[in-house]
């Protein structure tokens, strides 16, 4: 599909990466000890969407049905979910320490020392999304709330975001996490393996771009254009 808005078609291509992440998820859910996700849980894909087309939200609630699903199905196995995020955008603990105007990233990073982390904050803010998924599956919500502790397991911290049910073993959890991190990103290294195998690198994406190029340069018979549909500065 093409997108008039282009933040549309950014948040869209994003949407769909989680849902196949949660969709992934469940596939090996009856095999795995605990699920760690890339990325976060406490994403309102709905609030997001609102203001964009009507595929988009339709697409944002096939996501969140999709955590949902996931979520309650780790729940029934007593499997753990946890969401890691690498690049904290949030402002959810700065709200609950009253530090308006600060992010959660300036506030973890400065309170914060190594090794250490947070009680699991809930993100109440995302109720009424979940409550709407649960109902799209028939799934019962409790249980289901997102919660979110931001710890500092290496240079700088990280948000890992869990649902209520594994509120109760988050010093469990989180102490598993801090063993299995990176001593310089703080990042968990199934994360780490996972992202460096996944990501296309520069010599790979120019390789394809000029090929693509030069096909269309091809199909309009002027293999001058190809100079003007090269990337600027900012476009990669």
């Amino acid at each position: 599909d093409i997108y008039m808005d282009e933040e549309e078609g950014r948040r869209i291509s994003s949407i769909v990466g989680f849902y196949l992440q949660f969709r992934l998820a469940r596939e090996f859910l009856s095999s795995a000890d605990a699920v760690l996700l890339d990325g976060p849980l406490n994403m309102g894909f709905s609030h997001l969407m609102r203001r964009f087309s009507k595929d988009g939200v339709k697409l944002a609630e096939m996501a969140g049905s999709e955590l949902v699903s996931l979520l309650n199905e780790a729940r029934s196995f007593g499997i753990p979910v946890l969401g890691v995020v690498k690049r904290i955008r949030s402002s959810v603990l700065s709200r609950k320490l009253k530090l308006s105007g600060l992010s959660d990233l300036a506030v973890s990073d400065a309170f914060l020392s190594r090794g250490e982390y947070t009680e699991p904050i809930k993100a109440d803010w995302m109720w009424d999304d979940i409550v709407l998924w649960s109902r799209l599956v028939n799934v019962d919500p409790a249980g289901l709330e997102i919660y979110s502790s931001f710890a500092k397991l290496g240079r700088k911290p990280i948000r890992i975001d869990m649902p209520e049910y594994c509120v109760d073993r988050a010093e469990e959890l989180l102490s598993h996490l801090a063993n299995i991190s990176t001593p310089d990103s703080g990042i968990p290294l199934p994360i780490t393996a996972v992202d460096r195998l996944s990501k296309v690198g520069d010599e790979v994406y120019r390789m394809f771009y000029m090929r693509t190029m030069s096909r269309v340069a091809k199909e309009l018979g002027d293999p001058t254009v190809i100079q003007f549909l090269s990337p600027q500065y900012g476009e990669d």
